[in-house]
């Protein structure tokens, strides 16, 4: 039975098209090994995640030209140059801006017992009208948590962005972290949650 001419038509260019796939740098792999980079970062999945089998299928069935690249090129080549990217493209709108403002948090993971410190950045994108605020670090501080050490790691972490003491309006801490803050020439505003907890703690001690 003869299919209907448009049917056959699309056949055979699929049949023509299947055959010649995309080179690993083509404008088209790039976009999709883009979206593929944004699926195991922002939905936290493991870079095995490109040898799944029902994965492969549906990149078969919707990019039938594109070959899907192992995991070690996503995790050395398509992870970086995204992270270039968008460090590129933050530091670009810091300097752009003279209202920062930055929160900061220390914490130790439960399991690993490895201590962090994180810092975020919190300005309004004058172009857009819109609230902009990335984590600019998360440091690893194997460090005792006292106010001279957050101050090192603190200048450490903004010193990557270029970014000035004399710019950051204020920053928000825990009550740890303010000695750090004040050392640095910041104002400091104690977080409101750590305080609250902290007085919860001692009424009920």
């Amino acid at each position: 039975m003869l299919l209907p001419p448009t049917q056959y038509k699309v056949t055979l260019f699929r049949l023509y098209t299947k055959k010649k796939q995309w080179n690993i740098d083509d404008h088209r792999s790039i976009q999709i090994h883009k979206i593929i980079g944004k699926l195991i970062t922002l939905d936290i999945q493991p870079f095995s995640i490109v040898k799944d089998t029902v994965f492969n299928e549906l990149i078969k069935d919707a990019y039938p030209n594109y070959k899907l690249p192992c995991r070690t090129y996503f995790s050395q080549n398509v992870i970086p140059s995204m992270y270039d990217e968008l460090f590129k493209d933050i530091k670009k709108k810091i300097s752009a801006t003279n209202n920062l403002y930055l929160t900061t948090d220390n914490w130790t993971a439960d399991i690993a017992k490895i201590a962090f410190l994180s810092i975020t950045g919190h300005w309004i994108d004058q172009t857009k009208f819109s609230q902009e605020t990335p984590v600019l670090r998360v440091i690893h501080f194997p460090e005792k948590h006292t106010g001279l050490h957050i101050k090192e790691y603190l200048q450490k972490g903004l010193e990557t962005f270029k970014i000035l003491f004399s710019k950051i309006h204020f920053i928000v801490t825990d009550n740890a972290s303010i000695s750090a803050a004040k050392n640095s020439g910041m104002s400091s505003i104690p977080c409101f949650i750590h305080t609250l907890q902290l007085c919860i703690h001692d009424s009920s001690a």
